[in-house]
């Protein structure tokens, strides 16, 4: 997958986590984070959307 591509699947699933609860919200939320990881760090809003990972996984 493209970078893009990778970025858009992971903010569908933190779009899942943020309508999911407990441990789904945690899993959604962490498989976002896992498919970032594929992503450049230089990408538009990817650190943006690794911050809102961050705060609801913490």
């Amino acid at each position: 997958m493209s970078a893009e591509s990778d970025f858009k699947y992971a903010y569908t699933l933190f779009n899942k986590a943020v309508d999911a609860e407990g441990s789904t919200r945690q899993y959604y939320l962490q498989q976002a984070k896992n498919v970032l990881e594929n992503v450049p760090s230089s990408h538009p809003g990817r650190s943006d959307l690794l911050g809102k990972i961050n705060s609801m996984l913490y």
